[in-house]
């Protein structure tokens, strides 16, 4: 009786351990070859967005169909694709999903129009639509799409919202804005160029900026831009013209914008367009050549045979002129204490995006030369380092941003004393270059993307002897996991200090719907206090709309 029992207890233990280690099977998708609409045979495309989506969509959970069964199973198929026949063919396979769409060539044009149909559901649950210029346009619309699949499929977990960020309440209509919650007052707002912008105060009892201890009870203001109808790329701030007035620089990705905040209204004073091919990768501004005039310093990438061909802009009184241009330099400004603005420079190699070497430039009477490399470590670029007392320590230390975009403090010999846990920064500009398994359609290769880092500034702002570390912070709702493309939901701008352990949130700015593309500590309204300054992509620009860009200007702490 013992032994049968025994025997009994061993079966049901070995039945439950065996049923636990089963996975469930993985989804299976079937990607039917995409209708191609074209005067000319462009038919290699079909084999092309086939094999990008199959690379893109497999995974653990997930199998696609092999070529052999794809091919098997179109050739059921006479015509275009529609979606009964889409849905008939994949109940045939047993798929659990299918991919079936065209692209159409119309001149210039290209359109690609896609869609994923979850035979559970009985519905659609990616629609995609999306034109180009070009057949290579197709490979970021597949990038695109795919990701689209994958974002559905298996949302990323999104943090847990902190106490101190719960949502107010939502007042009632009234015509007092200075009570209602900034940023619903941004998204309602069609304000156009010219027009005054009125002071935004937070609700009562809720502060612009959300400190990580308990609110020390002040409210900050904050200012908004009208709307533009560009992407800002880029910005900062500086007295260009030399009448001891700051003006704010701001570039989208082929023109340059230079505005001045006067009694609430921001004006335009000059719009300098760019050149056919090239592509603005950021901006800033600084008097490098000490004429009492700040420099607007861009860095130009010309996309034809991806070559730099930055400029340097200088104010005469009545114009603004190139006293540099074609230079080989990617351009970024730090500000060090006790040390003031500095130019720094990086080269492009021929086959790396980023040469070996930051060096400091300065302005020579007739160009800008390099005269002190920063011996930063090899995985560090101009765009992504500043450096200070951040510890308190006395002892200058380097902030850094890592190729994932995590935070590092260095010492002087570039030896790491912290790294963070969560990414910071989030930029959704890029330099492509071609990877060991770049993918192919036709003559077009597939370029691997990489984000330039942010803006990392590092300043005593509140003059309480204790250095202060600011950073932006957007929210990639891919959770950063595919490396060719962001669809960012929000951000926010965050100031670290150190606590003799870790860097930790002192205060932070409300968040934001969109991204935060650039920001500075700046004088912007002339009264001789410095105010977080940044911009903001609230839309991407696409075939379905216009882009939509804007100012926020927010007192400090």
């Amino acid at each position: 009786m013992k032994q049968r029992f025994f025997f009994m207890i061993i079966t049901l233990l070995i039945c439950c351990f065996a049923g636990s280690g089963i996975a469930a099977d993985p989804s299976k998708v079937l990607i039917l070859p995409f209708t191609i609409h074209a005067e000319k045979d462009l038919s290699f495309l079909k084999d092309g967005i086939s094999d990008m989506l199959s690379t893109r969509l497999a995974r653990d959970e997930m199998s696609v169909l092999s070529r052999e069964e794809t091919l098997k199973a179109s050739g059921q198929i006479s015509g275009a694709v529609t979606e009964k026949l889409a849905v008939s063919v994949a109940e045939k396979f047993s798929t659990d999903y299918v991919a079936y769409g065209s692209v159409t060539v119309l001149g210039d044009t290209i359109s690609t129009d896609a869609k994923f149909y979850d035979l559970k559901k009985k519905k659609n649950i990616v629609i995609f639509h999306q034109t180009g210029k070009n057949t290579g346009d197709v490979i970021s619309h597949i990038n695109l799409f795919a990701a689209q699949i994958n974002t559905a499929l298996f949302p990323p977990e999104m943090p847990t919202p902190a106490a101190s960020a719960k949502p107010a309440a939502k007042p009632e209509k009234s015509e007092d804005e200075s009570r209602r919650n900034p940023e619903s007052l941004w998204n309602e707002r069609g304000m156009g160029v010219n027009k005054p912008v009125q002071p935004i105060k937070p609700t009562s009892g809720e502060s612009a900026v959300i400190p990580a201890t308990p609110p020390p009870g002040h409210a900050e203001e904050m200012w908004k831009s009208p709307t533009y109808q560009t992407e800002i790329r880029s910005m900062s701030v500086g007295d260009t013209d030399g009448d001891g007035k700051n003006e704010i620089v701001f570039v989208s990705e082929k023109d340059v914008f230079i505005y001045r905040y006067t009694n609430g209204v921001f004006a335009k004073v000059r719009e300098i367009k760019g050149s056919v091919g090239d592509t603005i990768l950021g901006v800033d501004v600084a008097d490098i050549n000490g004429n009492g005039k700040a420099e607007i310093f861009v860095t130009v990438l010309n996309q034809s045979n991806d070559i730099l061909s930055s400029y340097v802009l200088e104010s005469d009184g009545t114009r603004f002129n190139k006293i540099a241009e074609r230079q080989k330099w990617y351009y970024k400004v730090i500000d060090v204490s006790g040390k003031g603005k500095l130019l720094m420079g990086q080269k492009r190699g021929m086959k790396d995006i980023f040469m070996a070497g930051i060096y400091q430039l300065r302005w020579d009477g007739r160009e800008y030369v390099s005269f002190r490399e920063q011996g930063m470590p090899s995985e560090v670029n101009v765009f992504g380092f500043a450096y200070g007392d951040v510890s308190d320590t006395g002892r200058e230390m380097t902030m850094a941003f890592t190729q994932n975009e995590l935070l590092r403090l260095l010492d002087k010999d570039g030896k790491e004393e912290w790294r963070s846990i969560e990414p910071y920064g989030g930029s959704a500009v890029y330099l492509e270059y071609k990877g060991d398994f770049s993918g192919r359609i036709g003559n077009t290769t597939e370029k691997n993307h990489y984000y330039l880092p942010q803006r990392i500034l590092i300043r005593d702002i509140d003059k309480d002897k204790k250095t202060e570390v600011i950073v932006a912070r957007n929210t990639d709702t891919t959770n950063r996991v595919f490396s060719r493309f962001r669809m960012f939901k929000s951000g926010y701008i965050a100031c670290l200090t150190w606590d003799n352990i870790s860097m930790s949130e002192k205060w932070k700015t409300k968040e934001i719907s969109g991204h935060i593309t650039d920001y500075v500590l700046a004088d912007i309204n002339n009264d001789g206090k410095d105010d977080l300054v940044f911009s903001v992509v609230a839309r991407v620009g696409s075939a379905f709309g216009d882009a939509k860009s804007f100012i926020v200007v927010q007192k400090l702490p």
